[in-house]
């Protein structure tokens, strides 16, 4: 495509464009190309951003809205891309519930907050496309919403979460927040959908997804899934006879890992689970540590990573049980799903069947699907003792992660219903 081709497109999310996060990574994917001068973000998280296929960024914390309530001063400013190397890979966790949920969105839209230099920042780049990666801040809607008006600039949405769908809290809730989360849901239900009503199209990264919000909308949308740069990678050879798990220690998948480290030693007593990331507090890490079929290795980089998920046979998802997080995570389809799919090892999924990453694997032998607790060491075994079945896994999950996860294939297609 030649530069010309190509609009001002103004992204707004949460999240930044970062290589130590998998929202921003998912999006830089997808961008990658897209001409610097010609590409903005607006985001509301206090992060750091990493990527160079973009130099201008402006951030607008919750913090910085309070401040210009009480200080009468402009909220947010201008952001300057870093270093990858110098980049924050630290997080935060904050205690949510809807009571300050609901104030946060009064607040947001109340619009008594100074947005000054906000205006002038959009006005000086002048956008011509409106990307918004939905989540769960009816508030950013409104404003995606108000720039698109004011420089008729189309919008489009991408959507990776069901945050509609979630009729119960999600929140860590108190005795009197509980009572404001219908109400709370209620107003985002009504951003989103004004939201839908404006924009041009919807972008979805599974088929679950959208096959509910379209029993809502009956719109046309599209699916495209994560990317993986392993598909432009032959496959590493020879691998290392180990199990790696990668990802989110939280939302109780620390439970179904647990219980799989011990079937996968009961079948295998030289066998372990290596975990790496990010323990969210001192009671998940103490249960982990009391597994020894588990060595948890700490969180590295997404490079480092990608090393791990290449030279490794045997790669792990897992999700939890639980029955409120079977419902509250029906949606969750992690992005590291197409990198292991892609890397060429054979991909273990313990995992409830109802949700999304499970309907997409079902039936086609791609990975080893695992969704009963007493299937659990049959399972694991029938595939550890047969490497004939390992290797057809493997082979069918890298022709999965080809169709469905190639980087190039899914960037032009991106990019295209964007421009068009």
């Amino acid at each position: 495509m030649q530069i010309s081709e190509y609009k001002k497109l103004l992204i707004i999310s949460h999240n930044c464009l970062s290589k130590s996060g998998s929202n921003g990574r998912t999006l830089a994917n997808y961008l990658q190309g897209w001409p610097k001068e010609k590409l903005a973000q607006l985001y509301i998280h206090a992060e750091l951003p990493d990527f160079e296929i973009c130099n201008r960024y402006f951030c607008i914390t919750d913090s910085s809205v309070v401040k210009s309530l009480l200080k009468r001063k402009p909220a947010g400013y201008i952001v300057k891309p870093i270093n990858e190397k110098k980049a924050s890979t630290t997080s935060s966790v904050k205690k949510k519930n809807s009571l300050l949920f609901l104030m946060r969105e009064f607040v947001w839209r109340s619009k008594l907050w100074n947005s000054h230099d906000l205006s002038k920042w959009v006005a000086e780049f002048q956008p011509e496309r409106i990307l918004v990666q939905a989540g769960d801040a009816g508030f950013l809607f409104k404003i995606a919403e108000d720039i698109s008006r004011k420089y008729n600039a189309p919008l489009i949405v991408y959507n990776t979460e069901g945050y509609y769908f979630k009729d119960v809290s999600y929140f860590s809730e108190n005795v009197f927040s509980k009572y404001c989360y219908p109400f709370l849901h209620w107003t985002f239900k009504k951003a989103y959908d004004s939201l839908v009503a404006h924009s041009k199209t919807e972008i979805y990264n599974c088929n679950l997804l959208q096959a509910d919000y379209k029993a809502v909308y009956h719109n046309q949308s599209y699916v495209i899934m994560n990317t993986s740069e392993f598909t432009q990678e032959e496959v590493f050879r020879p691998k290392k006879k180990r199990m790696i798990y990668a990802g989110n220690l939280g939302l109780s998948r620390h439970k179904s890992l647990i219980e799989f480290a011990r079937a996968l030693h009961d079948v295998d007593k030289n066998m372990y689970v290596d975990v790496y990331g990010k323990i969210p507090n001192d009671q998940i890490a103490a249960e982990l540590n009391r597994c020894k079929q588990i060595r948890f290795h700490g969180f590295i980089s997404y490079e480092e990573l990608k090393q791990e998920l290449r030279e490794s046979q045997y790669l792990l998802h897992v999700e939890s049980f639980d029955s409120f997080y079977k419902e509250d995570l029906k949606y969750a389809f992690s992005t590291k799903i197409a990198d292991s799919l892609a890397s060429g090892g054979c991909l273990f999924v313990y995992a409830p069947e109802n949700m999304a990453v499970c309907n997409y694997l079902k039936g086609i032998d791609a990975a080893v699907l695992i969704t009963k607790r007493d299937k659990l060491v049959q399972s694991i075994k029938a595939v550890l003792e047969d490497e004939d079945k390992c290797a057809t896994i493997s082979r069918n999950g890298r022709e999965l992660a080809e169709k469905n996860h190639n980087i190039k294939k899914n960037r032009e297609k991106f990019q295209e219903l964007l421009l068009n």
